[in-house]
């Protein structure tokens, strides 16, 4: 029964032709939504500094006398997913470390709060570290988080909605270092400063 079934539904099924005319093609001088922004232009437009501009990620002097992990500063933030504020608690923790000759550097951590309340253990801590392919700083987690370019920012959603709070390392530093050992130092410190 069920193959004479098929072969019905088949044969009735009838054959769609092309129209050469659909869909209709918008004008090229009107689009359907106004042009956007390209991302670097954005920078110019927010109020937030990007971390080579900005004075909250220098270095303090002593900073030979902290141990890798410990806070020299933190701050509160807001979030943004595509430059829209996003609901959670956010603190960014500028933390001492170690580069590729273990002489002291700092960089930089975001966390992320959601407002769902955790009961009967300590709230897990997830470290999640975005693929930054680029030698500039603005590309920097701590950076894009704040203005809403995260590219990675949805894989976040799941931590979140789950109550868990997220660790967004910038892990190439403030001189952004690709591909190196320090990499592997900066993550290992910042779960130290997160715990």
């Amino acid at each position: 029964m069920f193959s004479a079934l098929s072969l019905c539904l088949v044969m009735t099924a009838g054959v769609a032709r092309a129209e050469p005319g659909f869909p209709p093609s918008f004008p090229p001088d009107r689009n359907q939504l106004p042009q956007l922004p390209a991302e670097p232009d954005l920078y110019g437009r927010l109020p937030i500094p990007t971390p080579d501009q900005d004075p909250w990620y220098e270095a303090p002097s002593d900073l030979a006398d902290y141990a890798p992990g410990q806070i020299v500063r933190s701050r509160e933030v807001q979030t943004r997913l595509l430059g829209i504020p996003f609901p959670v608690y956010t603190k960014q923790l500028l933390f001492r470390t170690n580069d590729d000759h273990d002489d002291p550097i700092v960089t930089a951590t975001t966390v992320l709060v959601p407002g769902i309340p955790w009961m009967g253990s300590p709230r897990p801590v997830v470290s999640f570290q975005e693929a930054i392919d680029s030698t500039d700083s603005s590309c920097n987690p701590s950076h894009t988080l704040q203005v809403g370019t995260m590219k990675e920012s949805l894989l976040l959603q799941y931590w979140l909605e789950q109550g868990m709070a997220i660790n967004v390392p910038d892990y190439d530093g403030k001189a952004v270092t690709w591909i190196t050992n320090a990499e592997g130092k900066m993550v290992a410190a910042v779960l130290t400063s997160c715990r």
